[in-house]
Parts: C-alpha cells; structure tokens; sequence
C-alpha cells in the first residue's frame, strides 16, 4: 500500500513539459465478494518486479499523436521592384502606358488598362479619383517615392518597396477581388480594410479592423495587430503573433507564434476553419463549431478554470486544457497532454474521442459509444464519482504495445446486464472499464 501511495504521489508531479468501489449491496444489507484466494510473496526481488514506477517522462506529447493536418494557406510574395520606364506624369492619366511620377502631382486615373504607373525617389503622387479601371493596372512606389490614396476602392495593384510612403485619408478600404495592396515593411493605420483580393505586409501590421472575405489571401509576414474583432472568411497566413480582441475564425488561418485576445472569446464559425496556432493561445473563453479545426502547439496550454465550456469539432492542445467543466460532444476529436477540471468532466457522444497523458477532475461522466485514449504511463485521478452510463461500450483505452496506466476513484458506478451469477437468485454486472 505505501509503495502504491507514493508511486500516485510521484505521477502526479508529472507535468506536459515532462511529457507529459463500493461492493453491491443484498437485499439484507450483507456485501457480497467475489474473488480469488490471496498468496502472500515475501520474495523481496519478486515484489520489486511487480512494482510498475509511474514517475516517468512521457515520451509522446499530445502535439505528435494529434492526427491534425495544418491548414493549407497560400502565402503571397512581394515582386522584386521594377526598374521605373515610361513618360513623366503631368497631369491626369486617361489612357494606356507607362508613366514615371517624378514630382509632387495630383491627378485622376480613368479608362485604363495594361498600364504600369511608377512613383520614384523624387515623386509624391495623390490619387483623388479612378474609373474606368481595366485589367493589369498597377502602380509601384519605388523606394522614398509618396503614394496618397484618396479614391474608391482598390481596383489595381498597389506595390510599395522599402521606406516608400503609403497613406490614405479614408476611413475604410475595399480591394478588389483578384486586385491588391502589396507593402514591403510595416504598415500602420488607423483605416479598415475590407480584403476581397490580395492584402501583403511583408513586417508588422498595426491597424484598427481588418477583415479578410470570402475567397481573398492575406499574407502578415510579422505581427498582426488590431484594436477591433478580428473575423476572417479567406485564407491568412501570419508569420508572428496575433493580437486583437475578439476572434471569429471561418477559415485557413496560420498563426507562426502566439496568440492574444486577453479575457476576450475565440471562436470557429464555420466547418471548413483550420487554424493553426504555433505558440500560447490567450483567451477568457473558448468555442469550437462541429467541423472545425483548432490547432494550438503552445506547452502552456489554456487556463479557462472558471468557464464552463462544451466543445465540439477537432482541437489540439500540446499543453493541459483547464476549464470548470468540460463537455466534449458532438463528433470531437480533443487531443490535450492533459485535462485539469473545478467540476465535472464529460465525455457523452458517440463520436467523441478524447487524447490524453492525463485527466484530473471531480468528477468524469461517460456515456455512449465515448472513448478515452490514456497514453502508456497516464493516469487518470478522479476525486468523486466516476460514472459510465453506457458500460463495456463507451471506455477507457490505453494506447500503445503492453501499455499500462492508473485509474483512482473515490467512487465508480456503472450500468450493466447482470452478467454475473452470484447464485442465491442474485447476479452482478461486470465494470468494463479498460476496453
């Protein structure tokens, strides 16, 4: 028993970094036993081959057996600058060609197409009104060139190099679809930008909203930092971190580092979102829509103790998920190096799956045709009641070849179909608890 005792103790301390019953009753009140004949051994190297030492490292993290495959993001590039040709703009542009800005004009841009506009070292060019716009329109603001944007929405392509200038007076953005906005360094702005085509910040993006839509690619080669929301409906690639307030994720999303929304709620809203998350995740709550992907390879986890929450879809987590309670429903697949909960833990669908070094809960509650997946040297520690209400079917896994683990419970009830006789017109149900 001491050697039992200490050998949990021990388990315990293990963390994701390191790795990661009562008797039926008869009708008299008199307890029934059914058992074997014990066999003392005294044999002291006998004894100590039977002692399994649990205090071990993991060798697997939740990280490498999640079988989550990262979002495809396309990831634009920024063209190499273009070496500046064509007539010096003098005034309006209204038809097809080449032009070099070498001075502080202002002009329109109308009827045009195949039409290169180049804004040089020496240039300060304000654009205050466009129409007409065909295909293969772009403008390049070369390196100390001006570009000042008062028009409508971006219908060309705009490509700033170096320390060039970029700025708008207009509160808010359109581009296109198929058109773009194309920075080399860091951009900050305090303008919205609505992305129906192609947005690229090759450093660090300051603004206040941004929304990127349906079937539009946006590339943050750095951070990506915002005052408002942050929804997406197109693909978006960050190459840092992400800060914002809330998130509403409805697509491919690759995040390189951490992600921070403070006590605010990330959320998956769609079936088709992927996201990918290669630091922490900070967040106050945490919602996953049946379908979806969350991703999260941060070792830190997430800390939602005080937050009941239900979660559906596949999420990844390398560190320990904490929440009051915990509901896994629907069809999930939740991979966590572990599962720390206040209240009750539940695991209740038929196609909810759940992957873990470890679970610590008051309570787990297991229904239907449920499974938990315990890796070879984890542990379950129950401080209450475990309850399956569907036995011998919905169990508990150990992954692995000859792979062993610990289960404790200050109780375990059970359903089941009186499969053992005890004789005396009395039969007990077998707890099928390790499948």
């Amino acid at each position: 028993i001491k050697l039992a005792t200490f050998s949990f103790a021990a388990l315990l301390l293990a963390s994701c970094s390191d790795s990661n019953s009562d008797a039926p009753n008869n009708n008299n009140g008199e307890k029934s036993i059914v058992g074997k004949e014990v066999v003392s051994i005294t044999n002291a190297e006998e004894l100590a081959a039977r002692v399994i030492n649990y205090n071990t490292n993991f060798s697997t993290r939740a990280r490498t057996r999640a079988n989550i495959s990262e979002p495809q993001v396309t990831q634009l590039t920024m063209p190499a600058a273009p070496t500046a040709n064509g007539t010096t703009v003098e005034g309006n542009i209204d038809k097809p060609g080449d032009y070099i800005v070498k001075s502080n004009v202002s002009i329109e841009i109308g009827n045009i197409s195949n039409t290169n506009i180049y804004v040089t070292n020496e240039g300060e060019l304000t654009i205050t009104n466009h129409y007409g716009i065909g295909e293969n329109v772009n403008i390049y603001v070369l390196k100390g060139g001006k570009l000042h944007y008062q028009s409508g929405n971006i219908d060309y392509n705009i490509y700033v190099y170096g320390d060039a200038t970029f700025d708008t007076n207009k509160p808010n953005i359109y581009i296109s679809a198929n058109k773009g906005i194309y920075i080399e360094g860091d951009w900050t702005t305090s303008t919205d930008i609505d992305n129906r085509g192609n947005f690229y910040i090759g450093g660090n993006y300051n603004g206040a909203k941004f929304y990127p839509g349906w079937g539009s690619y946006s590339t943050f080669k750095g951070n990506l930092t915002l005052k408002n929301d942050f929804k997406t409906a197109g693909s978006v690639y960050i190459g840092k971190n992400l800060k914002a307030q809330n998130l509403e994720f409805g697509s491919e999303v690759y995040i390189g580092g951490n992600v921070d929304i403070s006590n605010n709620k990330y959320s998956t809203n769609t079936e088709s979102a992927n996201v990918y998350i290669g630091g922490d995740l900070k967040c106050g709550d945490f919602y996953n829509n049946q379908g979806s992907t969350t991703n999260v390879q941060g070792e830190n986890g997430l800390d939602l103790s005080n937050k009941d929450i239900t979660i559906n879809g596949k999420v990844n987590f390398a560190g320990t998920f904490k929440a009051n309670t915990l509901i896994l429903a629907g069809t999930t697949d939740f991979y966590a190096c572990g599962i720390v909960t206040k209240g009750t833990f539940t695991i209740n669908s038929n196609t909810a799956r759940a992957y873990v070094n470890y679970i610590e809960a008051p309570n787990i509650y297991q229904c239907a045709d449920s499974h938990i997946f315990l890796a070879n040297h984890g542990y379950i520690n129950c401080t209450g009641t475990y309850e399956n209400q569907n036995n011998g079917v919905g169990s508990i896994t150990l992954t692995g070849t000859n792979a062993s683990g610990l289960f404790k419970a200050n109780k375990v009830k059970y359903n089941g179909i009186n499969d053992y006789d005890l004789g005396n017109n009395q039969r007990f149900s077998t707890c099928q608890l390790f499948n």
